[in-house]
């Protein structure tokens, strides 16, 4: 079977949006919870690129295309099997791990990965490094079962690291250490109970699910 270019990862998203919605159909993925399927995709990505060794390559994307590609054409039932037993992982660590956060509701503790100032950030960036360090912090999260929000806990991860003190001085002799401390973070992340990311949601929104709840009873 032929298919057109991208067709695979579209097959791929339908078959998540699927799964989801076959445990939460409450969810409305294709309108008003489309950022929870755009979430639950990318990190879909992050972990096949692990599953599949991938994470680390330079053409690690165009490889993830053509391993599903192949299973799409050679093994689709297995790769319906694959989505389908991470989805549940993911929707169990979502209800675990993420926080909906409603109007102004205060939350100072949750400032941290936003002190992180942008000249710090855009000076790390700029290391040839940085990707090759947030995909290890990715593999990390992974590898320790923390498979929902992997890029956003990552980027808080390095965050941390390269904050913590702000004005020390870093070059590529130190990154054996910042891997370390990725590590090691990760598996701390594993082992801590919780929410760890926060979604603001406007309060006019929660009305309107509260008055659509009491038309369902009526």
């Amino acid at each position: 079977m032929n298919t057109e270019k991208g067709s695979e990862m579209n097959f791929l998203l339908l078959l998540l949006s699927e799964s989801l919605n076959k445990r939460a159909p409450q969810l409305d993925l294709g309108g008003a919870d489309r950022k929870i399927l755009h979430i639950a995709i990318e990190d879909l990505n992050n972990y096949l690129k692990v599953h599949w060794k991938l994470m680390g390559n330079k053409t690690a994307q165009s490889e993830l295309r053509e391993k599903v590609d192949q299973y799409f054409r050679e093994r689709i039932e297995e790769l319906e099997e694959l989505v389908d037993f991470w989805a549940g992982m993911w929707l169990k660590k979502w209800n675990e791990r993420v926080k909906l956060v409603i109007g102004d509701e205060k939350h100072r503790h949750l400032k941290n990965i936003h002190d992180f100032s942008r000249e710090n950030m855009s000076k790390w960036r700029r290391m040839r490094s940085w990707h090759e360090i947030e995909e290890m912090a990715i593999e990390a999260l992974i590898r320790n079962g923390e498979v929902c929000g992997t890029s956003v806990l990552a980027e808080n991860l390095l965050k941390s690291e390269f904050g913590q003190p702000a004005q020390k001085k870093f070059d590529r002799e130190d990154l054996l250490v910042v891997v370390n401390n990725l590590f090691k973070r990760a598996r701390q992340v594993s082992n801590s109970s919780g929410p760890l990311m926060f979604i603001r949601i406007d309060k006019r929104f929660w009305d309107v699910l509260r008055q659509d709840s009491r038309r369902k009873i009526h």
